[in-house]
């Protein structure tokens, strides 16, 4: 599998063709250290890649059921904290077993540099009918954020801390199927989550996670498929259509 990925040599930024091995490791996230090196996860092969920095090539880094690890979705390196965050979660029900990993959805987190096992975290049960918790994204700026999927609920992880718990929750993803997909931090604390093949985007900041502003329609972004912190204050999406745009300013208009 190629990857479009920024690749930074002294200060300069250019785009270039990252290569993840393996015939069924299609990357399912992508998150880059202060340092340049890039991390792949995989969600058919429950592992993670890593490329280094200037490299072309991700090579294999964390194995199969490393710290329990099954199907790997979001991936976060946070390079204050030496820390590679992980979502991990059971992917049978569509037809993904993975007998080294371990079913319960968590957050699983790794040293960043060496790739040892550091903590897992279980996401708290769904409380919505036929339906399991599934981590999907995290976000951090100290706290670790968790969209949480199929429970309608963002997760935090404060530091130091010893299990995930409820921050913000919105009755209207409180529906069948996939809610709350990709989500990121901007630098005044807010909280945006977007709606997993949705036009709209949810913030949240505070102590109790309270709503900022109302769900709100992007129509020059047809389906948001992911979201990401960029420089600026800016926000990264992608959309359905395979258009990598900028979300910018108090309207949040692509810009």
């Amino acid at each position: 599998m190629c990857v479009l990925a920024l690749l930074g040599t002294s200060g300069q930024v250019r785009a270039a063709d990252v290569v993840v091995s393996g015939s069924t490791d299609f990357p399912e996230s992508m998150s880059a250290g202060a340092d340049g090196t890039l991390y792949f996860s995989s969600l058919a092969g429950g592992r993670i890649f890593r490329a280094a920095p200037g490299a072309t090539q991700a090579r294999e880094w964390i194995k199969p059921g490393s710290n329990g690890l099954d199907s790997a979705l979001g991936v976060l390196a946070d390079s204050k904290t030496n820390t590679l965050y992980v979502c991990s979660d059971d992917m049978s029900f569509a037809g993904i077993t993975l007998p080294t990993g371990e079913t319960p959805t968590a957050l699983k987190t790794f040293d960043l540099k060496s790739g040892a096992a550091k903590a897992g975290y279980v996401l708290p049960e769904s409380t919505l009918p036929d339906q399991k918790a599934f981590c999907n994204d995290i976000a951090v700026g100290g706290t670790a954020y968790v969209a949480d999927s199929r429970s309608g609920h963002i997760l935090r992880l404060k530091p130091g801390g010893s299990a995930l718990e409820i921050w913000a929750h919105d009755a209207r993803w409180d529906v069948k199927g996939f809610q709350l997909d990709g989500i990121a931090m901007l630098p005044d604390g807010s909280v945006y989550a977007n709606i997993f093949e949705g036009d709209g985007l949810a913030s949240r900041r505070g102590e109790a996670g309270r709503q900022c502003r109302d769900d709100h329609q992007t129509e020059d972004l047809a389906v948001i498929v992911s979201l990401r912190r960029a420089a600026g204050g800016r926000q990264q999406a992608v959309d359905g259509r395979g258009r990598n745009q900028g979300i910018s300013g108090p309207d949040h208009r692509v810009r």
